[in-house]
């Protein structure tokens, strides 16, 4: 069926027709910029280990159905092994507001310095509740689990 593009009942003018076609296109890409969910991820270190630790996450994440850009968005950053840098991007991380933080060793105590309401989830350090970060294994406490 032809499309005509005259007025008259049952056909459409080009008003409409530009309107319709813009309404069509405009659909796909404001769903396209709509804001993902941002997930942060914060490391002391950096490196070959990191960067295979943090390859890994995002395997992790794609595996339960997250994909970096798809529905969510994984911002990684690292302090390379200074914790004045692991500090200020703490701070930056914080201020952006994610909806989690994931970090490690050094990085999830800049962290936790910084928010007692951001989610944070912490990879891997030293004992958790000897650093007093958390209550208990059990019992966390607070917005840290691991």
């Amino acid at each position: 069926m032809a499309l005509q593009l005259t007025r008259g009942r049952g056909r459409m003018d080009r008003r409409r027709f530009v309107a319709f076609l813009g309404g069509a296109l405009a659909a796909p890409l404001a769903r396209a910029q709509r804001r993902l969910p941002r997930v942060a991820v914060l490391t002391y270190a950096a490196g070959p280990f990191t960067d295979q630790n943090v390859g890994a996450f995002r395997a992790g994440m794609k595996d339960i159905g997250y994909e970096d850009g798809r529905n969510v968005a994984i911002e990684v950053q690292h302090g390379h092994f200074s914790r004045e840098t692991t500090d200020r991007l703490a701070a930056q991380v914080v201020a952006s507001n994610p909806a989690v933080i994931v970090s490690q060793s050094y990085a999830t105590r800049a962290v936790l310095a910084r928010t007692q309401t951001i989610p944070v989830v912490c990879t891997h350090s030293a004992d958790m509740v000897l650093q007093g970060m958390i209550q208990s294994l059990a019992r966390p406490g607070g917005n840290l689990t691991g």
